[in-house]
């Protein structure tokens, strides 16, 4: 699943992990990548879950290698 304010580069992915780490720690209270509502599923596919917050946009604020991008 696609959010569509979030566009999704997976070819540029390094699998850092630092978006399924800024997710977890804002609704979990602690880095746990397992807890994330993003998934990163290597090689290449980018997923989010159903408790996803389409308007949060964590992921993509601090994705370093533009593999998430907020669109506007």
């Amino acid at each position: 699943m696609i959010k569509k304010s979030i566009k999704v580069n997976p070819q540029e992915c390094k699998e850092c992990l630092i978006c399924q780490l800024r997710c977890s720690l804002a609704y979990t209270g602690k880095f746990n990548p397992e807890e994330a509502r993003i998934k990163i599923n290597w090689p290449g596919e980018i997923s989010f879950t159903d408790n996803c917050i389409e308007s949060c946009v964590l992921c993509a604020r601090y994705c370093p290698f533009g593999a998430l991008e907020i669109v506007k």
